[in-house]
């Protein structure tokens, strides 16, 4: 089932529309007490400030809305029921668009320490190897800080590649970094190879993030990588996951003066208040799915970490659409061990 559209959302409300005002309103004061302001609100909705507040105020939230309840009233119910309507239109296209970017980053202490990492090497020439667990948001947060602090001929800063089982030769690594520093933009791009063009394009203050080095390893290419730090004056953060302790434990002896000089930091797995803390940016406030959330992100291995987190609950939200029915702990669970399985 695709997602509603912002036209769609704020489509005119249907004639037989019976609002359901204790419910829109519980939503509206969860938003206000997580702090978004009711100026946004009014400007978002179009509806008055003074309004809201009176909807709000409202002792017998019940009956807003409920023309059968008129009873002579003065109140104009049908107004009331298309503010509803609006309210409860911004407040599914709020969420759809709060869960879009939560999926697409979300602020989590392991992603902290991560760009703690990043942001102590862009500030002074360090070599850091960065060895984590399966899914716990590497890639995202590099990805992100590169994003936030580009490298450009104008300024240093950090620029970040991944990569693959195919970059097997000095010239592929050289190849690959040369791309992702835009080495034709540089200015001077002095050196006969492309080697020496890249080491003298760096420059003091860049960063050179290196995802999934453990590829280096194992197809003995890190060397190009002790190249790239020991002829440039930019520092470098390799990034592998927890296959590569056994390789360099079995080659220490071609290893150890390169990774010697580097600061080591290795993260296993996520913390719970991570899993929580993503819970809660897609809009989740139910304790028992928060504390599940906790549970399942810090687990070990393929069926743990954010990656793993972040799968489960978008099937779930589709197995809860399909039924007719809000996302809750069983549906959380079932789509959590249908993930699982192949890592049985």
């Amino acid at each position: 089932m695709k997602p509603a559209t912002k036209a769609e959302l704020r489509a005119e409300m249907p004639e037989d529309w019976v609002p359901d005002a204790v419910a829109i309103l519980g939503r509206l004061e969860s938003l206000l007490a997580g702090g978004v302001n009711i100026g946004f609100i009014e400007r978002q909705c179009r509806i008055s400030e003074d309004k809201i507040h009176a909807l709000l105020d409202e002792k017998k939230r019940a009956t807003l809305g409920v023309t059968e309840d008129s009873g002579g009233l003065l109140r104009n119910r049908l107004r009331e029921a298309k503010d509803l309507f609006s309210l409860m239109s911004w407040l599914d296209e709020y969420a759809a668009e709060r869960k879009e970017k939560a999926r697409e980053y979300t602020e989590i202490q392991t992603g902290l320490f991560i760009s703690g990492l990043a942001m102590d090497a862009l500030e002074t020439k360090r070599l850091f190897h960065l060895i984590g667990g399966y899914g716990i948001s590497k890639t995202k947060t590099l990805e992100r800080f590169a994003r936030m602090h580009p490298m450009t001929h104008e300024a240093p800063g950090a620029a970040y590649l991944a990569l693959t089982d195919e970059d097997r030769t000095t010239g592929q690594i050289y190849q690959r970094i040369s791309d992702a520093i835009r080495i034709n933009e540089k200015f001077v791009t002095r050196g006969r190879s492309i080697g020496q063009r890249v080491r003298n394009a760096l420059r003091a203050g860049d960063l050179l993030i290196i995802d999934e080095a453990n590829y280096a390893f194992e197809r003995g290419t890190w060397a190009t990588l002790r190249d790239v730090f020991d002829g440039s004056q930019a520092s470098m953060l390799m990034v592998s996951n927890t296959t590569s302790n056994g390789f360099v434990k079995k080659h220490q002896v071609e290893l150890g003066a390169f990774l010697s000089r580097a600061r080591t930091r290795s993260i296993e797995k996520n913390m719970a208040a991570d899993g929580e803390d993503y819970a809660k940016a897609l809009g989740y406030t139910c304790p028992k799915i928060l504390e599940e959330a906790g549970k399942m992100v810090s687990r070990s291995g393929p069926s743990g970490g954010m990656r793993f987190l972040a799968k489960a609950f978008e099937d779930a939200e589709q197995q809860a659409i399909k039924k007719g029915i809000p996302v809750d702990i069983t549906v959380l669970r079932s789509a959590a061990q249908l993930n699982s399985v192949f890592f049985k």
